[in-house]
């Protein structure tokens, strides 16, 4: 099994390498779960799962030449570590089937961790034993690992590293 972008691979592809039209690590990425979460899932999932949001954003339209879109943000502070205003940020969109999870985001004391067991606070090296396909940046001090990178598509897995550990996970 391979576990590249942290999820189970798709049960069948119709192309190589796609599924539905969609490229096999775009679905993977698509399919991978960070913390209770998953992308594409309904607003109101959501707000069963977790409950009331520390703040919600106020909704908020983006115009392009393929139409107009809403997004609303969510914050919780499900540590209720009172350093920080959120440990989770969400970002919803609707492309006209209602507000749908588009982008996961951690922060400091979360414990959300993707299906490969990476959360906040794990080491650089726990990040790229799990993601060894994914692409590296080397911007920290003394050319020090600062991300770790997995895209396929429109969808991506962003992992920073600030002195050897996990600091913030993104996908979306």
């Amino acid at each position: 099994e391979d576990n590249t972008a942290g999820a189970r691979e798709p049960a069948a592809t119709d192309t190589e390498g796609q599924k539905d039209g969609v490229s096999v690590q775009q679905a993977l990425l698509l399919d991978t779960t960070l913390g209770p979460v998953k992308l594409g899932m309904p607003s109101q999932d959501v707000r069963s799962i977790l409950g009331t949001p520390k703040e919600e954003s106020d909704e908020f339209y983006v115009c392009t030449d393929k139409g107009d879109y809403r997004y609303a943000t969510w914050a919780y502070n499900l540590s209720n570590d009172p350093d920080y205003i959120c440990d989770v940020l969400l970002r919803f969109a609707d492309v006209g089937d209602g507000l749908v999870l588009d982008e996961i985001m951690t922060f400091g004391t979360s414990d959300w961790a993707l299906p490969t067991g990476i959360r906040n606070g794990s080491s650089a090296d726990d990040v790229l034993a799990a993601y060894p396909d994914a692409q590296v940046q080397y911007n920290g001090p003394d050319g020090a690992l600062s991300a770790v990178v997995f895209e396929a598509g429109h969808v991506h897995l962003h992992i920073m590293v600030e002195n050897g550990g996990v600091t913030n996970i993104t996908l979306g």
